[in-house]
């Protein structure tokens, strides 16, 4: 028996105890509440299609999103083997750069010292060639002094 009819017939007793009469379903109840019944199912059957089909949606673009994540995931892989490739030739490269900075550095150390000797010689060589004069060797203070008798 439906839980409504127990309900009705509970409430009916109780309805007889305290007012003593006696209270019928009539068929016209009974059809309205079958019409309440299929209007019910009919709503909830929607309800479950939408959802089923809204799971569905999801339950695919799942899948495929689980498919582009492992293809994403596998690219990231080479790319990360590329970076460490790429990045063991910088460190190699990076020592090469190094060893050749510190020969340029010599190297440019010894033109250095090689400039200073040659400018070095220039001026006692320019010296030798071009002798000062005795004017050119004193101090300016004395040259425009006035000559004592």
């Amino acid at each position: 028996m439906p839980l409504s009819f127990q309900l009705i017939t509970k409430f009916s007793e109780e309805y007889l105890n305290q007012k003593k009469r006696y209270v019928y379903t009539t068929p016209k109840q009974f059809l309205e509440l079958i019409n309440l019944y299929k209007f019910m199912l009919k709503t909830n059957k929607g309800m479950l299609v939408k959802n089923k089909e809204r799971y569905e949606n999801g339950f695919i673009i799942l899948r495929s999103t689980q498919a582009l994540v492992a293809e994403i995931e596998i690219q990231v892989k080479l790319k990360h083997y590329e970076a460490e490739e790429i990045k063991n030739k910088t460190y190699q490269l990076a020592e090469v750069v190094g060893k050749e900075k510190a020969k340029a550095e010599v190297e440019n150390a010894k033109a250095a010292d090689q400039e200073a000797k040659c400018l070095l010689s220039n001026k006692i060589l320019h010296r030798k060639r071009n002798p000062p004069k005795q004017t050119q060797m004193l101090p300016s203070h004395l040259l425009n002094r006035p000559k004592l008798l």
